[in-house]
């Protein structure tokens, strides 16, 4: 379901689901059905761009994170999602999933 903001939004939930909003655009990640990272990105209002950032855990605490960062846009018919580092735009480190497109292909 899409909201228009800034609203207040009320919605029945139980205990063992937790409602998640997220702007049009957001990179969002998750954990897959087989317990691997992906990312879930909310497809940006036509004309718009969004992203977001990723911290990976390295494990121990003592390691500097790198800061993934990414980008998510429309290109013709679908959204593309990619990763902006020093080196320009990359493929993402994991698999991406769009959600809000509607009956719109993404692509990766």
């Amino acid at each position: 379901r899409a909201y228009e903001g800034p609203a207040q939004v009320l919605v029945d939930t139980s205990p063992a689901r937790i409602p998640v909003f997220a702007r049009a655009g957001a990179v969002v990640p998750v954990r897959g059905e087989d317990g691997a990272p992906e990312l879930e990105v909310w497809a940006p209002a036509r004309g718009r761009t969004g992203g977001g950032l990723v911290v990976p855990d390295a494990g121990d605490g003592w390691v500097e994170p790198e800061i993934e960062r990414y980008v998510s846009r429309w290109e013709g018919r679908g959204v593309v999602v990619e990763r902006e580092g020093e080196d320009g735009l990359s493929e993402p480190s994991c698999p991406v999933r769009v959600r809000g497109l509607g009956e719109r292909a993404a692509q990766m």
